[in-house]
């Protein structure tokens, strides 16, 4: 298992990530998925893949999922959201169990460019809208 500071709180999009190396868990709240908890109930293997827009590297993050909407754990999680600011509801929480992490990067990086010369393209164009 790839080392990652732990814990890792990743927002991205309307999802809200929170990985915990020292048990290997991630977990998301369900807050607008429902395509998503409705695969994971067909198929419990997930890939996740969280990616800074403007540095171009993130990690990719793959194991089985775990759907849960009551108990101690769900409450739990769901009080953590809570301290974030979140307001939306939350039917329910996805647990996954993390099997392998591995990098992710830009083949930018191949061909020489610097972190900070992608951070700067990527924002200038954002900024172009």
């Amino acid at each position: 298992m790839r080392s990652i500071r732990s814990p890792v709180q990743i927002r991205s999009g309307p999802l809200n990530f929170k990985f915990n190396n020292s048990n290997n868990t991630l977990a998301f709240a369900d807050i607008r998925s429902p395509q998503t908890i409705r695969n994971l109930h067909d198929n419990t293997s997930v890939e996740i893949n969280v990616v800074d827009p403007f540095a171009r590297k993130g990690y990719r993050f793959k194991g089985i999922a775990k759907i849960i909407s009551d108990g101690k754990k769900f409450n739990k999680i769901l009080s953590h959201y809570k301290s974030l600011g979140v307001t939306s509801s939350i039917k329910s929480i996805v647990i996954v169990k993390v099997k392998k992490v591995s990098e992710v990067t830009s083949p930018l990086y191949d061909l020489g460019f610097t972190e900070e010369e992608l951070k700067t393209r990527w924002k200038k164009h954002y900024l172009s809208f």
